[in-house]
C-alpha cells in the first residue's frame, strides 16, 4: 500500500524525533554558518525511513499508524458506550436494591462514605441471600414499579374489607343503642309501676289497684314482645 506524502512529511518531521526511537535522528556538522544534518545515525529503522525512504517500511508504518488511529477511535467509541451503558443501568435498575430469585428477599446495599459521612447505593455484587444463600439479583425500576402496583393493590382491597367491616360494625352498634334505648324505656315503666304499686299498697284503694294491674299487665305485654323479637 503507498504511503501518502503527508504521513511521510508526518512521520519523518514531526516533533524532529525518530518515530521508532524517539531520539534525534541527525547528525549534524558545523559548515561555518550553521549546523547541517549530514546523516541519520539514529537506528536502522530510522535510517531505512528517513534516509533512503523505504516505501515497503513506510508502507508498513502506514498501517500501523492506521491501525493505531482505528484502535483509538474504537476506545473512545468504547468508552463512550461504557458511560452510556452506565447511564442506562441507572434508569434501568433501581440502585442499591438486590432481591433473591428463590426467596423473594429483598436487600439494599449502602457505602457510608466516611470523608464526608454521605451515604451512596452499592451496585456491586457480593452479598448472599441470608435465607438459602442463593446469590441476589438486581432489580429493575419495572420489576419494583411492578410490585409497587402489586402492593397498593393489596392494601386498596385490605382498606376496602376494613371499611366494610366498619360499617357493619357502625350498624350493630346503632342496632344495640336502639336496643338499649327500649331497654332503658322499659326500666323506666317497671320503675314507675314499682312506685304506684308502692302507693296502692299503701292507700287502699281499689280503683288504684285495677290502674296497677292494668299497667303491669301492659309492661309483662311489652317485655314478652321484646323476648319475641
Amino acid at each position: 500500500m503507498p504511503a501518502s506524502d503527508d504521513l511521510v512529511a508526518r512521520l519523518r518531521y514531526e516533533n524532529g524525533d525518530c518515530p521508532f526511537c524517539g531520539r534525534d535522528p541527525y547528525h549534524y556538522v558545523d559548515n561555518g554558518v550553521g549546523c547541517e544534518r549530514v546523516a541519520v545515525v539514529c537506528c536502522d529503522l530510522g535510517i531505512a525511513l528517513l534516509q533512503h525512504g523505504d516505501e515497503q517500511l513506510i508502507a508498513q508504518i502506514t498501517l500501523r499508524a492506521e491501525a493505531a488511529d482505528e484502535i483509538e477511535r474504537l476506545n473512545a467509541a468504547l468508552a463512550s458506550r461504557d458511560k452510556e451503558i452506565k447511564r442506562m443501568e441507572k434508569l434501568v435498575y433501581v440502585p442499591g436494591l438486590w432481591k433473591c430469585p428463590k426467596c423473594k428477599f429483598s436487600l439494599v446495599q449502602a457505602n457510608l462514605n466516611a470523608r464526608d459521612g454521605s451515604v451512596t447505593a452499592r451496585d456491586q455484587p457480593g452479598d448472599r441471600c441470608p435465607n438459602c444463600a442463593s446469590p441476589l439479583w438486581r432489580v429493575s425500576e419495572r420489576d419494583a414499579g411492578n410490585e409497587m402496583v402489586d402492593r397498593a393493590e393489596e392494601y386498596l382491597s385490605r382498606a376496602t374489607a376494613a371499611e366494610a367491616l366498619a360499617a357493619t360494625a357502625a350498624r350493630e352498634r346503632d342496632e344495640a343503642r336502639a336496643e338499649c334505648e327500649r331497654l332503658c324505656d322499659v326500666l323506666d315503666h317497671a320503675t314507675e309501676l314499682l312506685v304506684d304499686t308502692w302507693h296502692v299498697a299503701m292507700s287502699g284503694d281499689p280503683e288504684d289497684e285495677i290502674a296497677v294491674q292494668e299497667a303491669r299487665a301492659a309492661l309483662h305485654l311489652e317485655g314478652d314482645e321484646h323476648g319475641g323479637a
